[in-house]
């Protein structure tokens, strides 16, 4: 058997704690995959440059002594690649790092395409820090001399080409590049060993790091688990009780239900079908010596507190319009809302309150109707169309006194015309699209069935509204009058 969506979306909030640490983990694992990366391209790049080095300083000695141009050429070559590493430090030292140089110096100094952003971001994370303070300044120390051998070799270069060079100036340059080059090359052992003891340092920091968050992210996300496991327990008692409370208020709602209306002149027909969480719908038809009394309610929110206001507002309404025969629709709702103002607001301290149309039918098809709630639908047998009829009105429940508010009206039922009544949960049902039902499809089937039986009739509507939404959110009520004659 499938498991239901709420025991999906439990498993998930039970397992989200120790999944997010793993990913975590996982992150770290990776970031610190990325830094020894970049960590080790140092040392790629450390070679690349001692050998671009030593290899400058072979050529212009070479070229001291042959004179060709092309040892020259050599040299440059050679030398570019430490001036390339030079241009991409100089680039990252500065207050606002220029990271294209820097990539193109990298490049320059022949480091790998691949290795240049890994070698950026170490030395944009780890500059500051003491990991990378003496490897740079054995660079910078190293830079020193590679411009003074650089000088040295266009000295070199401008005496031979005059055509005539001087040995002595030729003995003496060679000897300032053979001091160049001792200092050099202790300077390169020292600049080696210090990236590769930052590269220790670096693997043990992440692997310290590493460590330090499995401690600390498994140990929470255990303990979260636990926490939300006594909490789902405590979820679970309450929701035991909301069904429990759910299952009081359904009864509540459907015991004060009319079961039978029989009027004469009228064919009534009426249903409520109760959302998943129950709602506040209410309807009510009490007959009288010359016509009936028709009434359409919706409380505002849902459960056991909605179904409380449910029966007052029924019992209320049955008191009065039976006390007073001769009383109006006004006088009856000003005369509710009272009530429920009083027990809601005053002695509930709730603040629940009703939209509410109640009607009064008189024999011979006159109907007098006041209060807030959906329009009224008249199909009218005579044109085979719709007619919608407003609610002028204010909400029960809200104000103590609504009788500056409440005003009534009136229209005529003709032989065959149909009177149909509604709750919100009918239009404003939603499909798998977030669509609303809306009116315009209710009143197509209103006229397509308004010929049939009232009883036909909101069948047609339910069932329409339930292809619609499938798992309504809302009460669907409906209540259908024919008038005979």
């Amino acid at each position: 058997m499938r498991r239901s969506l709420e025991q999906i979306k439990q498993s998930a909030l039970i397992a989200w704690p120790l999944l997010g640490a793993v990913a975590c983990l996982l992150l770290l694992a990776w970031q610190s995959v990325e830094i020894m990366n970049g960590a080790h391209s140092y040392l790629t790049g450390e070679s690349t440059w001692s050998k671009g080095q030593k290899d400058a300083i072979y050529q212009v000695v070479q070229y001291a002594r042959t004179h060709d141009e092309t040892d020259y050429v050599k040299f440059e070559a050679a030398i570019a690649i430490p001036l390339g590493d030079r241009k991409a430090r100089l680039a990252l030292e500065q207050s606002v790092p220029d990271y294209a140089t820097a990539r193109l110096g990298f490049l320059e100094g022949q480091n790998s395409p691949e290795d240049v952003d890994g070698i950026i971001m170490i030395y944009r994370r780890f500059r500051s820090t003491s990991i990378l303070t003496r490897p740079v300044e054995l660079w910078t120390q190293g830079d020193t001399y590679i411009l003074q051998l650089v000088d040295v070799a266009h000295e070199m270069h401008a005496e031979i080409a005059t055509g005539h060079p001087d040995p002595r100036v030729i003995d003496a340059l060679l000897e300032r590049i053979r001091v160049i080059n001792a200092e050099l090359t202790p300077l390169t052992t020292k600049f080696s060993l210090s990236l590769s003891d930052a590269t220790r340092k670096t693997q043990e920091l992440l692997f310290l790091a590493m460590l330090l968050a499995a401690a600390i992210l498994v140990p929470a996300g255990i303990y979260l688990v636990g926490k939300i496991l006594s909490a789902s327990e405590l979820t679970l008692r309450e929701k035991e009780s909301l069904l429990r409370e759910v299952h009081i208020a359904s009864k509540i709602q459907t015991s004060i239900l009319p079961r039978e209306m029989n009027v004469p002149e009228l064919q009534i027909a009426a249903t409520m079908q109760p959302a998943e969480v129950v709602g506040g719908d209410y309807y009510d038809v009490v007959p009288t010596d010359d016509g009936c009394w028709i009434a359409v309610g919706d409380v505002a929110g849902h459960g056991l507190k909605s179904g409380l206001v449910t029966l007052m507002t029924q019992s209320a309404l049955a008191g009065i319009t039976r006390a007073r025969t001769e009383t109006q629709p006004k006088e009856a709702l000003c005369a509710l809302n009272k009530v429920l103002f009083d027990n809601v607001r005053k002695r509930m301290k709730n603040d629940e309150h009703v939209t509410f149309v109640l009607l009064r039918y008189f024999q011979g098809g006159k109907v007098v109707y006041a209060g807030a709630h959906e329009d009224l639908i008249v199909w009218r047998a005579r044109t085979q169309r719709c007619e919608t009829v407003p609610t002028l009105g204010t909400w029960l429940g809200c104000i103590a006194d609504i009788a500056p508010h409440t005003k009534e009206a009136e229209l005529h039922l003709e032989k065959g015309d149909l009177l149909f009544l509604y709750t919100d949960g009918v239009i404003e049902a939603m499909n798998a699209k977030r669509e609303q039902f809306g009116p315009d499809r209710l009143l197509k089937i209103i006229e397509e069935r308004a010929a049939e039986s009232a009883e036909r009739v909101i069948e047609s509507v339910v069932s329409s509204v339930q292809a619609w939404a499938q798992s309504p959110q809302d009460d669907v009520t409906v209540l259908a009058v024919r008038y005979q004659g």
